[in-house]
């Protein structure tokens, strides 16, 4: 699977003087092309990538002019694997995965510090159950609402923890919105062990097992 990587990594780069004056239609398809690279139904059908790998070199040597071969396949893996979504929102996703974990971070080493346990245990329980949202699997296709997230948090914490009832009220919509805290996030706040899930093909990040994005950097699983 090398190759898909290699080629992968020219799209996102967009290297070579292929690139140049390229038609944006053209570089839509290649941005769809690139997304499927990542899907791992491919990465279990050898025979498929293969095609794949061939089809995109054989029209990188007509400088992409030729993308009839590219584009038929592409409407085959609209249908087999799903509609490929924009590379515009790829890039959202990756950079909302990198907020959320920052977020993560910063509020896991606030609720470990003096500051943290001196809060009122309910309301440490509320930024627990907070801090277990971000990590909830269908939060990474809701940035609206992970920007709501962020906007309350950011108000509570300017107000020192005092006030929670819009935070509270907001983990009620959470719940309404994502449904209750999956059960093995329960689970790994007790300390039981977990099974491995997917390993992301972007940065190599081990996930849940019921993750559909990289906890890491949110790329698509």
């Amino acid at each position: 699977m090398d190759k898909l990587l290699e080629i992968k990594l020219e799209i996102q780069e967009k290297r070579g003087r292929e690139w140049l004056g390229m038609q944006p239609k053209t570089e839509k398809n290649l941005d769809h092309l690139m997304w499927y690279l990542d899907h791992p139904e491919l990465h279990k059908n050898p025979e498929l990538a293969e095609e794949i790998i061939e089809l995109y070199y054989l029209s990188k040597a007509t400088n992409f002019i030729k993308m009839e071969g590219i584009i038929r396949k592409l409407d085959q893996l609209s249908v087999t694997l799903g509609k490929a979504e924009s590379a515009e929102k790829t890039a959202v996703v990756r950079a909302m995965g990198i907020e959320v974990n920052e977020l993560k971070e910063r509020l896991g080493d606030f609720l470990d510090s003096p500051a943290g346990t001196s809060l009122p245990e309910s309301n440490q329980k509320a930024l627990r159950t907070f801090k277990d949202y971000l990590n909830h699997p269908k939060l990474m296709i809701k940035p609206e609402l992970f920007q709501r997230m962020l906007e309350t948090y950011k108000e509570v914490k300017d107000n020192d923890f005092i006030s929670m009832q819009a935070f509270n009220d907001m983990l009620n919509m959470l719940e309404i919105k994502l449904g209750p805290v999956p059960v093995e996030m329960e689970q790994e706040k007790e300390g039981v062990k977990q099974d491995e899930g997917p390993v992301c093909n972007n940065c190599s990040n081990v996930n849940r097992t019921t993750a559909k994005y990289c906890d890491n950097c949110g790329t698509k699983l």
